[in-house]
Protein backbone atom coordinates (compact mmCIF):
# COMPACT_ATOMS: atom_id res chain seq x y z
CA UNK A 1 0.00 0.00 0.00
CA UNK A 2 1.14 3.04 -0.58
CA UNK A 3 1.45 6.55 0.96
CA UNK A 4 -2.38 7.66 2.22
CA UNK A 5 -2.72 11.65 1.21
CA UNK A 6 -5.93 13.50 0.89
CA UNK A 7 -6.83 15.96 -2.36
CA UNK A 8 -10.32 17.98 -2.34
CA UNK A 9 -11.48 15.60 1.10
CA UNK A 10 -11.08 12.33 -0.73
CA UNK A 11 -8.31 10.50 0.68
CA UNK A 12 -6.78 8.60 -1.80
CA UNK A 13 -3.68 5.75 -2.13
CA UNK A 14 -0.58 6.36 -4.15
CA UNK A 15 0.43 3.31 -6.39
CA UNK A 16 -2.93 1.61 -5.67
CA UNK A 17 -5.13 1.61 -8.73
CA UNK A 18 -8.64 -0.30 -8.08
CA UNK A 19 -10.29 2.06 -10.51
CA UNK A 20 -11.99 1.10 -13.80
CA UNK A 21 -11.26 4.30 -16.36
CA UNK A 22 -14.88 4.04 -16.66
CA UNK A 23 -15.67 7.65 -14.81
CA UNK A 24 -12.15 9.29 -16.29
CA UNK A 25 -12.66 12.39 -17.80
CA UNK A 26 -10.66 13.28 -20.51
CA UNK A 27 -11.65 16.80 -21.36
CA UNK A 28 -11.39 18.21 -17.66
CA UNK A 29 -8.35 16.67 -17.10
CA UNK A 30 -6.90 18.37 -19.66
CA UNK A 31 -8.40 21.71 -18.53
CA UNK A 32 -7.14 21.20 -14.71
CA UNK A 33 -4.52 19.37 -15.31
CA UNK A 34 -4.71 16.99 -12.48
CA UNK A 35 -6.73 13.42 -13.50
CA UNK A 36 -10.56 14.11 -13.25
CA UNK A 37 -13.18 11.15 -12.86
CA UNK A 38 -16.87 12.77 -13.39
CA UNK A 39 -19.69 10.76 -11.53
CA UNK A 40 -23.47 11.82 -12.24
CA UNK A 41 -25.28 8.40 -11.77
CA UNK A 42 -24.16 6.81 -8.74
CA UNK A 43 -26.44 3.64 -8.92
CA UNK A 44 -27.49 2.08 -5.71
CA UNK A 45 -24.41 1.88 -3.82
CA UNK A 46 -22.78 5.00 -3.90
CA UNK A 47 -20.71 4.58 -1.10
CA UNK A 48 -19.31 1.61 -2.50
CA UNK A 49 -17.67 3.76 -5.39
CA UNK A 50 -16.88 6.61 -3.73
CA UNK A 51 -14.42 4.37 -1.49
CA UNK A 52 -13.06 3.07 -5.08
CA UNK A 53 -12.13 6.74 -5.49
CA UNK A 54 -10.12 6.65 -1.64
CA UNK A 55 -7.63 3.97 -3.11
CA UNK A 56 -7.64 5.13 -6.47
CA UNK A 57 -5.15 7.53 -8.36
CA UNK A 58 -7.44 10.48 -8.67
CA UNK A 59 -6.99 14.15 -7.93
CA UNK A 60 -10.43 15.17 -8.36
CA UNK A 61 -13.73 14.12 -8.18
CA UNK A 62 -16.82 15.85 -9.87
CA UNK A 63 -20.59 15.12 -9.88
CA UNK A 64 -23.77 16.36 -10.87
CA UNK A 65 -26.90 15.66 -8.30
CA UNK A 66 -30.23 16.44 -8.24
CA UNK A 67 -30.32 18.86 -5.08
CA UNK A 68 -33.47 16.69 -3.72
CA UNK A 69 -31.23 13.63 -3.00
CA UNK A 70 -30.66 14.50 0.57
CA UNK A 71 -29.62 10.95 1.45
CA UNK A 72 -26.85 11.63 -1.66
CA UNK A 73 -25.69 14.59 -0.37
CA UNK A 74 -25.25 13.62 2.69
CA UNK A 75 -23.34 10.73 2.11
CA UNK A 76 -21.09 12.84 -0.45
CA UNK A 77 -20.50 15.49 2.36
CA UNK A 78 -19.76 12.22 4.53
CA UNK A 79 -16.66 11.85 2.29
CA UNK A 80 -15.80 15.31 2.44
CA UNK A 81 -18.06 16.87 -0.06
CA UNK A 82 -18.81 20.38 -0.34
CA UNK A 83 -20.93 22.33 -2.50
CA UNK A 84 -19.20 24.70 -4.68
CA UNK A 85 -21.79 26.22 -7.67
CA UNK A 86 -25.31 25.01 -8.60
CA UNK A 87 -26.95 24.96 -12.53
CA UNK A 88 -30.30 25.02 -13.23
CA UNK A 89 -31.75 22.83 -16.33
CA UNK A 90 -34.86 23.82 -18.56
CA UNK A 91 -36.08 21.12 -20.49
CA UNK A 92 -38.14 22.07 -23.82
CA UNK A 93 -39.79 19.29 -25.69
CA UNK A 94 -38.50 20.25 -29.19
CA UNK A 95 -40.96 18.49 -31.07
CA UNK A 96 -43.49 20.89 -30.05
CA UNK A 97 -40.97 24.01 -30.62
CA UNK A 98 -42.59 26.00 -33.77
CA UNK A 99 -39.13 26.88 -35.86
CA UNK A 100 -41.51 30.19 -37.51
CA UNK A 101 -40.96 31.91 -34.18
CA UNK A 102 -37.39 32.47 -34.83
CA UNK A 103 -37.61 33.00 -38.46
CA UNK A 104 -36.91 36.98 -37.58
CA UNK A 105 -33.38 36.34 -36.78
CA UNK A 106 -30.99 37.63 -40.10
CA UNK A 107 -27.91 36.73 -38.71
CA UNK A 108 -25.79 34.00 -40.55
CA UNK A 109 -24.19 33.06 -37.18
CA UNK A 110 -27.26 31.44 -36.03
CA UNK A 111 -27.82 28.28 -37.39
CA UNK A 112 -31.14 26.09 -36.45
CA UNK A 113 -30.72 22.18 -36.76
CA UNK A 114 -31.67 19.44 -35.25
CA UNK A 115 -29.25 18.22 -32.89
CA UNK A 116 -26.05 15.90 -33.70
CA UNK A 117 -24.35 12.82 -31.30
CA UNK A 118 -21.46 15.12 -30.48
CA UNK A 119 -23.61 17.36 -29.01
CA UNK A 120 -24.59 15.81 -26.28
CA UNK A 121 -21.95 15.92 -23.34
CA UNK A 122 -20.24 12.39 -22.24
CA UNK A 123 -20.33 11.91 -18.61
Amino acid sequence: MGEKHFIGGIPKMLGERRLTDKYYSELDSNRFKLKVAKINDFGSDPTKTLNEFTVSDYNLLLCKIDTRNIGLINILEDFGFRIKDGQVTYKYEIPMFDKSLLEYLDDPSVELRFHKKKDIEKS
